[in-house]
């Protein structure tokens, strides 16, 4: 295996090293489109509504984005996670958002509601965003975010979202109530918390989404480390999104829809092993 790659937080990278914002916002190589008009985007879109844990499901598909990133715009870095904690007692004021080194801000909140109760996002470097899907329909339309609620404070992130309560979450002893809250109490929320395209099944219309479940793969790492011996392998829950037929396993396959071949879930539990080689 070669040396593993470090995947960083966004907020202590330096102006300049901020290439992800960059590379998604470039044009792909040979072409003037962005990769969000490539038939690749499309796909990785789709692959949220496939696959079952949200932990297991982000994990692959941001390598795979990665990997596009680095074929379509000659992309060099890796994709940064967002920690929330230093963003839950003011979402709205976060770095992510900046026009400049960021991802653009807040929808217009002159004008209309677009999807998920979010409006256009009209500065920063999606602006001219023009997302392909919503849900499971074919709907061009602008970059929506609703992070700010009617008197601007913007919406609250709860406690869940502090440095005190991922403490605990990371001490929790069983994977499955580990898996629960972090889905229920931290991934959910914050999608309801940005609004807009994040609200919805393809949330991947918004490129922040990519540096949200990098966190997410951020904290699992972290769980994992905890207690490594008994961790690494921990893996339970439902089979599938929404399914009644089993308890997870290892051996469940991991469909991308043809985008990349299916793999077992055991080879995407060790971030450096299998088909992965990173650490945080």
């Amino acid at each position: 295996m070669s040396s593993a790659s470090f995947e960083q937080d966004y907020d202590l990278l330096l102006p300049g090293e901020r290439d992800p914002r960059d590379a998604f916002s470039n044009p792909s190589r040979g072409s003037r489109r962005s990769p969000w008009e490539l038939t690749k985007w499309t796909l990785l879109v789709g692959i949220s509504l496939i696959v079952g844990s949200v932990s297991i499901a982000s994990l692959y598909a941001l390598v795979l984005w990665e990997a596009a990133l680095r074929e379509q715009c000659g992309f060099k870095g890796s994709i940064p996670y967002w920690d929330w904690t230093m963003d839950w007692m003011d979402l709205h004021s976060s770095s992510i958002w900046n026009n400049v080194t960021g991802f653009g801000g807040d929808g217009d909140p002159a004008g209309p509601i677009v999807v998920g109760e979010g409006r256009c996002v009209t500065d920063g470097p999606f602006s001219n965003l023009r997302p392909v899907r919503y849900n499971h329909t074919s709907l061009e339309h602008c970059l929506a975010r609703g992070f700010r609620n009617e008197d601007a404070a913007g919406r609250p992130l709860n406690t869940w979202f502090g440095p005190e309560s991922i403490g605990r979450l990371l001490r929790t002893p069983r994977y499955r109530d580990f898996e629960w809250d972090m889905e229920n109490r931290l991934h959910n929320r914050m999608h309801r918390a940005v609004s807009g395209d994040f609200l919805s099944l393809t949330a991947a219309n918004d490129p922040v989404f990519y540096l949200h479940h990098a966190q997410i793969d951020h904290l699992w790492w972290r769980w994992q480390q905890e207690n490594k011996a008994a961790r690494l392998y921990e893996y339970e829950g439902k089979h599938m999104f929404n399914s009644t037929d089993g308890e997870a396993s290892l051996s469940d396959m991991l469909h991308y829809g043809g985008f990349t071949e299916d793999i077992p879930v055991s080879l995407v539990m060790d971030t450096e092993g299998g088909r992965l080689c990173y650490r945080y």
